[in-house]
């Protein structure tokens, strides 16, 4: 089940979803988890401050909980530009969005966990990012996971 952490640091509190287990390839991909993936994934894409997150040839993400080859593919097209974009704070590029606490990959240095950089992504460019269940695109099967 997808879920909510307050982190705190010396000046703020920041709220990050998270998921309980590995999106991507060789995860467990479970229904909820997918979902938050699918919807942050869908969210970079439509990015208007940027060239976006969307992979050459693929249809828009949908954002359904399934994971499949389309959801694959957003999340190797999002590590491998989040590279691109951003050497000096890079997302682990491992083909899964892990937890962010995990015990069985941390990141190495100037890596960030994909799931920490959805959120960043998504909170600079939207104001529903304290409650996203005012985004017109978040899932309601996410709303007993979350609220």
């Amino acid at each position: 089940m997808a879920r909510i952490y307050l982190r705190h640091n010396q000046t703020e509190m920041r709220v990050i979803y998270d998921i309980d287990l590995a999106v991507g390839r060789g995860g467990p991909n479970r229904h909820d988890d997918v979902l938050l993936i699918q919807f942050f994934l869908r969210v970079a894409m439509e990015d208007a401050d940027s060239p976006g997150y969307k992979p050459p040839g693929q249809a828009v993400i949908g954002i359904d909980g399934n994971y499949g080859g389309q959801t694959q593919a957003y999340i190797d097209f999002f590590q491998a530009e989040a590279k691109k974009r951003n050497p000096a704070r890079m997302p682990i590029t491992d083909g899964k969005v892990d937890p962010l606490h995990t015990p069985f990959r941390k990141p190495a240095e100037g890596e960030v966990h994909d799931i920490f950089a959805l959120n960043r992504l998504y909170q600079k460019r939207h104001a529903f990012h304290d409650n996203l269940a005012q985004d017109p695109l978040f899932p309601a099967g996410l709303l007993k996971s979350f609220y």
